[in-house]
């Protein structure tokens, strides 16, 4: 039996090589899609939208950029999901972290948590759900209704003081 010539392997690795590149980037583009399709996605992001502090620290308008689905922060079972979705605004980038649950794969999801880190700083938490209903916990609010979310917040004070 004859050996394939270096040429014909060569040919083989790329064409391979080719195929995975292409598979995983479109499973990963599936996988993209699917989570932005989830109530629990959709519903953080109507919260993070009506978060007047964040958006002037990140700097509108906000693009919601690629999830990091192979570092561990972003997972969803049937009753729980994590997510940490990158965020860029004209001033900042940044991330909101979401927590979600429900009981039941029938239910409808709740939005347990949401954090919001702007720049480097800390992660804020800017909603916590005490009832499942969706309703943003009033100590949540006023936790962070005080605190500076970096370079945004410091220049709409400055604007505000001038």
């Amino acid at each position: 039996m004859r050996m394939p010539s270096t040429s014909t392997l060569l040919n083989i690795a790329i064409g391979g090589g080719f195929v995975s590149i292409v598979g995983v980037t479109y499973f990963q583009s599936r996988i993209q899609s699917n989570f932005r399709q989830q109530e629990y996605y959709k519903k953080s992001i109507e919260l993070l939208n009506g978060y007047e502090p964040a958006i002037k620290a990140l700097g509108p308008p906000i693009q919601l950029k690629y999830l990091h689905l192979w570092d561990g922060s972003t997972w969803s079972t049937g009753f729980q999901a994590q997510l940490k979705i990158p965020l860029k605004g004209q001033n900042e980038k940044g991330a909101l972290h979401v927590w979600a649950s429900r009981k039941d794969v029938h239910d409808s999801w709740n939005i347990d948590r949401l954090d919001v880190e702007v720049g480097k700083s800390q992660a804020l938490t800017f909603y916590k759900s005490t009832r499942n209903d969706l309703q943003p916990a009033d100590s949540a609010k006023d936790d962070v209704a005080s605190q500076d979310l970096s370079y945004g917040a410091a220049v709409a004070n400055e604007t505000e003081n001038n």
